[in-house]
C-alpha cells in the first residue's frame, strides 16, 4: 500500500509538493519563486542597481527580484541586495529587531540558500560569492556578525551558525556558551559539508576540505606567519598544506 501511495504522489508531483507519510515528494514545479512578507515597523528592503537605490515593497518586488523569499518579522531591520544577483529557491529572513543583511553583486548564483539574521545580528557577503546548493546561515545576537569576503566559492551543504540555540550555565548561573562573530576572508574555497561555528575566523586565499569543522581563528605558533595560501581540513580543521593557490577553472 505504501508503494502505491508514493507512486500516486509521483504522478501528481508536477502540480504540488508535499509529504506523504514522512516522504518528501518533490515535483517538477519549483519552489515558490518569489515571496515578500514584511511585518513590523521601520523595516527597509533596498535593491541597488547601477548605483541607484530602489526601495522594495509588496508592489514592485517581482520587478527587481525573483527566486527569493524575503521574510521580515520585527522592527528596524535593513536588507540590501546589490544587483546583479541571481537567486534560485532561496530565502532571506530577518527575525527580531535591528538586523542588517547586505549581499553585494555577483556574477554567480545563490542556489537554495537560507540566510537568517536574528535578534540584532549583521550579515555581510561581499562581491562574486557563489554556492553550489543548500547554503544555510543562522547568525543571532546583538553585536554579532558574519562577514564573507570577495570571490568566495562554497560547495554544497555549507552550514554557518554562531549560536548553540540554548544556554549552558555554570553553577553560579553564568552563561558559558556566549555568542561570537564569524569572519571568512577573500577568495576562500569551501568544500562540501563544511560547518562554521561561533568564533571561526579564516584569512584570505584558503581552501577548506570537505566535512571539516571550523570553530576558532586559524593561527600558527608565534614564531611562524601564515603563508599566502593554505589548505585546512579535519575536525576541528587544521593546516595540512601551505603555499598553494586556487582558481575556479575546472579540472581538464
Amino acid at each position: 500500500m505504501m508503494h502505491n501511495i508514493v507512486k500516486l504522489a509521483d504522478k501528481i508531483a508536477h502540480k504540488i509538493k508535499y509529504k506523504v507519510y514522512g516522504i518528501d515528494v518533490r515535483g517538477k514545479v519549483p519552489y515558490k519563486k518569489t515571496q515578500f512578507i514584511v511585518k513590523g515597523n521601520y523595516n527597509t528592503i533596498t535593491v541597488i542597481k547601477n548605483d541607484r537605490k530602489i526601495n522594495i515593497n509588496s508592489f514592485n518586488y517581482k520587478k527587481y527580484l525573483s527566486g527569493i523569499q524575503l521574510l521580515v518579522k520585527g522592527n528596524n531591520n535593513n536588507i540590501t541586495i546589490h544587483l546583479p544577483a541571481k537567486f534560485i529557491e532561496s530565502k532571506i529572513v530577518a527575525s527580531g529587531d535591528c538586523n542588517e543583511i547586505e549581499l553585494k553583486k555577483t556574477k554567480y548564483k545563490y542556489d537554495s540558500c537560507v540566510i537568517r539574521a536574528m535578534r540584532g545580528a549583521k550579515i555581510f557577503i561581499d562581491e562574486d560569492f557563489s554556492d553550489a546548493c543548500d547554503f544555510d546561515v543562522c547568525i543571532s545576537g546583538k553585536d554579532t556578525s558574519l562577514s564573507i569576503g570577495k570571490d568566495c566559492m562554497f560547495s554544497a551543504r555549507i552550514r554557518i551558525i554562531n549560536n548553540d540555540g540554548h544556554q549552558i550555565l555554570d553553577q553560579e548561573g553564568r552563561v558559558l556558551n556566549k555568542l561570537h562573530s564569524i569572519k571568512i576572508g577573500n577568495h576562500v574555497w569551501v568544500g562540501m559539508d563544511v560547518m562554521f561555528l561561533k568564533n571561526a575566523e579564516i584569512p584570505d586565499n584558503i581552501v577548506i576540505g570537505a566535512r571539516s569543522l571550523v570553530n576558532k581563528p586559524l593561527s600558527l605558533p608565534k614564531d611562524r606567519k601564515l603563508s599566502n595560501g593554505i589548505i585546512i581540513a579535519g575536525v576541528p580543521a587544521k593546516i595540512i598544506k601551505e603555499n598553494i593557490q586556487w582558481r575556479r577553472d575546472g579540472l581538464k
